[in-house]
């Protein structure tokens, strides 16, 4: 007689040993899909860029004249003035209490307040310089507002799934929530929180100011300055507060010893540097970039697929799908963080090889 099997109760779960190779193929085939789609094009214009950015130190005969060449670019997007050296001081202040276990308003609210002051200030200064340009107009103002706060709707998605995910925004929570290795991050353990990260990291490279007064390298107006020093302002906070959420902060626990969380203050803010010179990297290959210009792009590529990974995570979060799925993500980390090391292997060798090799020659062939 055929036998009957009760299945009642039964939760299907995936197998510890199978969630490491389900996040590598997992992997594997979200890149080969994303080099399908139209963004490998751009992809191939960042390349394209990074080639023609290294063109000049090509020419250069000595290999210290080429990274004296590529230095001093990367160094045009840091911080140089007595201005923007406070507001890096004062946002490095900020950060290494944070660390310590101090408060600088209340602990529920740090990190939602400190965002949304310099983004009023911000706000504020776009309106009041009337939008930066050769000539004051609020139309243009305005115009330069609304692509400034489309560029900051990346970064309201992580706040949002970050208070879901833990339950709090303190930074003491979101900090021990994480580990100190990266795949223990929430960059690479969550995966609606890694979408919506890169997001706001990649609305960072935009400039506020506008194209054709970068294009020409110079100093700028007063208002110019102004928005320029009100945008960087914003962005190191924004930085900061990325570090925390996503890059697992200062990784010390909360009674550790003073030695200690001295050491995780050091590695905070080091990773807030890290980002600085990412996206002044990224500022140098890609060369004037205007917030007005890439609205649509912002519209598409940051905003769209943030919104779309909160809303799956928020509404898979209690049930059994997004109970299986998180079971697999628990080896998406290192299958990221493997992969995003490759890649930056393999682009740093490109850049490399372009560097190294001579401009070829054009010529026509003489029997041709």
């Amino acid at each position: 007689m055929p036998a009957r099997v009760d299945s009642a109760g039964f939760r299907f779960t995936s197998p510890k040993a199978l969630e490491p190779a389900a996040a590598l193929v997992g992997v594997a085939l979200a890149a080969y899909v994303l080099l399908c789609t139209p963004l490998a094009r751009a992809f191939g214009f960042f390349e394209r860029r990074l080639v023609e950015r290294f063109s000049g130190a090509r020419r250069a005969s000595a290999r210290s004249r080429r990274r004296e060449i590529v230095l001093r670019g990367i160094a045009r997007e840091l911080p140089a003035s007595f201005s923007r050296s406070l507001v890096v001081l004062a946002a490095t202040a900020a950060l290494v209490l944070l660390s310590l276990g101090k408060s600088l308003l209340a602990p529920e609210v740090d990190l939602v307040a400190l965002p949304l002051s310099t983004l009023a200030a911000l706000g504020t200064t776009t309106l009041a310089v009337g939008g930066g340009g050769a000539r004051w107009s609020l139309r243009h103002g305005l115009e330069r507002l609304a692509a400034l706060l489309l560029q900051q709707v990346p970064f309201g998605i992580v706040l949002v799934l970050a208070a879901m995910t833990t339950g709090s925004l303190s930074a003491r929570t979101l900090v021990s929530a994480q580990g100190p290795w990266p795949w223990q991050w929430n960059l690479t353990a969550t995966p609606a929180l890694a979408i919506a990260g890169i997001a706001a990291l990649c609305a960072l490279v935009p400039r506020a100011r506008s194209a054709g007064a970068l294009a020409t390298g110079r100093l700028g107006t007063r208002r110019e300055q102004a928005l320029e020093l009100s945008a960087f302002t914003h962005q190191m906070v924004v930085v900061s507060v990325l570090v925390v959420i996503l890059f697992g902060g200062w990784g010390v626990p909360p009674r550790a010893g003073l030695a200690l969380q001295l050491l995780g203050a050091a590695s905070a803010v080091a990773k807030v540097w890290g980002i600085l010179v990412a996206v002044a990297t990224a500022r140098w290959v890609m060369g004037p970039l205007d917030v007005l210009g890439v609205r649509r792009a912002t519209v598409l590529w940051l905003c769209l697929p943030s919104l779309i990974a909160a809303v799956l995570s928020l509404t898979l979060g209690g049930t059994e799908l997004g109970a299986i799925c998180l079971g697999i993500a628990e080896g998406f980390g290192p299958a990221l963080v493997l992969g995003t090391a490759l890649g930056a292997v393999l682009v740093t060798r490109r850049a490399i090889a372009a560097l190294g090799s001579r401009p070829a020659e054009i010529g026509v062939h003489a029997w041709l």
